[in-house]
């Protein structure tokens, strides 16, 4: 282990003096030299300044022609319009179309048909619906069978039985 570090010692790498004190201007020099041109890239021709005013008056001058302007009002009035009315109606029969199939009323149910779609899960009330409809049935805590007769049920039955009943509906 001590050879090691020795040799590392003798033979590690040195760098001359001052090397990294001039090291970045060296770089910057050499990049410059490579990426930028010494001359300039572009002339401007003789006594252009001079003459660009005329030049450009001239063909002002020249440009005084016709040019046909289009109406946005004409457009939107003549082709935009009349799809956003026929959109919107398609929309709106749609919507009122499918609203009124899916829906059923209530109100022309008899008892009967009530029954037999609940039964089918044909329809479906969830508890805030029931109790709104019920609002005026005041719920009392009845209980039905007092704590004996439940645990005579229970004991007397068999759970698994329960269990198969309740899977099989």
């Amino acid at each position: 282990m001590k050879k090691k570090l020795e040799d590392i010692k003798k033979n590690g790498f040195k760098a001359p003096k001052s090397y990294f004190d001039t090291l970045e201007t060296t770089i910057f020099d050499k990049i410059i030299s490579e990426n930028f041109p010494n001359e300039d890239g572009f002339t401007a021709p003789e006594n252009h300044l001079d003459t660009v005013e005329e030049k450009v008056l001239a063909n002002l001058a020249h440009e005084n022609k016709t040019i046909k302007i289009i109406n946005f009002n004409t457009i939107l009035f003549k082709r935009i319009l009349p799809i956003a009315v026929a959109a919107s109606l398609l929309l709106f029969i749609f919507i009122k179309n499918n609203t009124n199939s899916n829906t059923i009323e209530k109100n022309y149910l008899t008892s009967t048909e009530i029954e037999y779609l609940i039964e089918n899960d044909l329809l479906t009330f969830n508890t805030y619906e029931i109790t709104e409809a019920f609002s005026d049935v005041e719920l009392e805590n009845q209980h039905i069978f007092d704590d004996q007769e439940m645990l005579d049920y229970l004991n007397g039955t068999d759970i698994e039985d329960l269990i198969l009943e309740t899977d099989e509906n």
